[in-house]
């Protein structure tokens, strides 16, 4: 609180002044004045009040487009839905008790809002790493206020390693969420990195939040899906190929294979091991 220029009193008021008989007296009189008008005033501190009255505007500063909200004057304000896409603004105009002058200078101060974010630990690629195959980067939006996904607005980029150093290299116009791989992205050093660069809402202020949660995926990457070629029935052989290809020239090496029995087309329903069908990239059929 500043004291320099409040006005005594009135009960300390000094009106026999003339009636004093020396300069001295005035002066130790003028003191003893000064000194009761600072006490009450800092006794008065313990009352004080304040009048207090709630904004809306369109920036963090509470400057721009700032209105006052009707009827909002008390310490306590619940949000409305006129609030959304709004900031809210909280000021203060301080009011002492007794003394002059009683009204302070009001201070204001935007309320913050919580920007929305991509939740720890829930990224990740999905798919099957194989050329021709699409991947898809997984996150999980988070936002403390409750304000829903602008999913339009959240951007994101695909890097893969360099096929010399390894380095991640932006791979141009991969900006979805998925990624079809490529021949060209065989390699040992191609490892993937998938990058949310902004999340952002549909409601509430602060709207979006830039970062870079990341994604990465390395494994070995097939150049075609194997195929199988011979006629289905018993007793005649089928064969394996395999679409290998190296982006580095490397050579082929020594393959794995595993023949299986299964229920559907796409060889996931009830998919059963054939026992010793691994040494070579052929099996003759039999009667089960």
């Amino acid at each position: 609180m500043d004291l320099t220029g409040a006005r005594a009193p009135a009960h300390l008021t000094a009106t026999n002044l003339g009636d004093l008989q020396s300069e001295r007296s005035r002066d130790l009189w003028l003191d003893h004045v000064e000194n009761q008008r600072r006490a009450s005033c800092l006794n008065n501190i313990a009352g004080l009040a304040a009048t207090g009255a709630r904004d809306r505007a369109d920036d963090a500063a509470g400057a721009t487009n700032r209105t006052p909200i009707s009827g909002a004057t008390a310490q306590t304000y619940t949000v409305v839905a006129a609030d959304r896409n709004k900031h809210l603004v909280f000021e203060v105009t301080p009011v002492v008790a007794e003394g002059t002058p009683d009204t302070g200078t009001p201070v204001s101060a935007a309320v913050p809002g919580t920007a929305p974010t991509v939740k720890a630990g829930s990224m990740s690629i999905t798919g099957v790493y194989e050329v021709g195959q699409t991947l898809t980067g997984q996150y999980e939006y988070e936002d403390a206020d409750g304000d829903a996904e602008d999913v339009v607005g959240a951007q994101f980029t695909w890097h893969i390693g360099h096929p010399v150093s390894g380095a991640p290299t932006l791979i141009e116009g991969a900006t979805s969420r998925t990624y079809v791989l490529r021949a060209e992205d065989q390699g040992s050093n191609r490892k993937l990195w998938f990058t949310v660069v902004k999340v952002k809402s549909l409601t509430g202020m602060p709207n979006e939040r830039v970062g870079s949660w990341q994604a990465t995926r390395q494994e070995p990457l097939l150049g075609t899906a194997p195929t199988i070629t011979g006629t289905l029935t018993t007793g005649s052989v089928l064969t394996g190929n395999v679409g290998y290809a190296d982006a580095d020239g490397d050579a082929a090496g020594t393959h794995l294979y595993q023949w299986y029995r299964a229920d559907n087309a796409a060889g996931t329903t009830n998919k059963v091991v054939i026992a010793g069908a691994t040494a070579v990239p052929s099996y003759t059929g039999r009667a089960r």
